[in-house]
C-alpha cells in the first residue's frame, strides 16, 4: 500500500490573490472538495448585508431616473455656455480697462448726497431767480433798445 501524507489546511501556504483559474476548498461533513473560483456564487442567503445591497440598488435606480430625466438640459446648458464663452475675454478686458473709472465713481459718489442736499435746499429760490432773471432781461432789452435806437 502506498504511503499517504496528511496535510492540515492550516499548513497550506497563504495566497495573496485569486485568479479565475484558482480553486477554493470546500469542507463538507463527509468529504472535502474544490470549486473553481469563477463558479463560486454568493447568494442572498449567504450575505449578511443583502438588505444594504438592495437599498443601494434602489438608490441607484432612483438617481439614474433623475439623471436620465434631466440629461436633455445638459445639452442646452452646454450650448448656452459654448455660445457665450467668446464674450468672457471681452467682458474681462472691459472690466479691467474700466477699473479706474469704476474706482473714481465710487470715490466721487460720497459727494452726491451732499450735492443733492444743497440742490434740494435751494429749490425754494428757483422761482425767485426765474422771475428776477425775466425782469432783468426785460430791462436790459429796454435799455439796449433805447440806447441803440433799434429793436432786436
Amino acid at each position: 500500500m502506498a504511503s499517504v501524507n496528511k496535510v492540515s489546511v492550516s499548513e497550506l501556504p497563504t495566497s495573496q490573490e485569486i485568479t479565475d483559474n484558482d480553486y477554493l476548498l470546500v469542507q463538507e461533513p463527509t468529504r472535502t472538495s474544490r470549486i473553481k473560483f469563477t463558479d463560486f456564487v454568493i447568494g442572498q442567503t449567504n450575505t449578511s448585508f443583502y438588505s444594504e445591497i438592495v437599498q443601494l440598488k434602489s438608490t441607484i435606480a432612483v438617481l439614474s431616473a433623475i439623471v436620465a430625466a434631466n440629461s436633455a438640459n445638459w445639452i442646452a446648458a452646454h450650448t448656452t455656455v459654448d455660445t457665450n464663452s467668446g464674450n468672457w475675454d471681452i467682458g474681462y478686458a472691459s472690466s479691467t480697462e474700466n477699473r479706474t473709472d469704476i474706482s473714481s465713481i465710487s470715490e466721487l459718489s460720497a459727494a452726491w448726497s451732499a450735492t443733492a442736499t444743497v440742490v434740494y435746499a435751494s429749490t425754494g429760490n428757483w422761482d425767485i431767480a426765474y422771475t428776477k432773471s425775466t425782469t432783468d432781461l426785460s430791462s436790459v432789452y429796454t435799455t439796449v433798445n433805447t440806447n441803440s435806437g433799434s429793436t432786436w
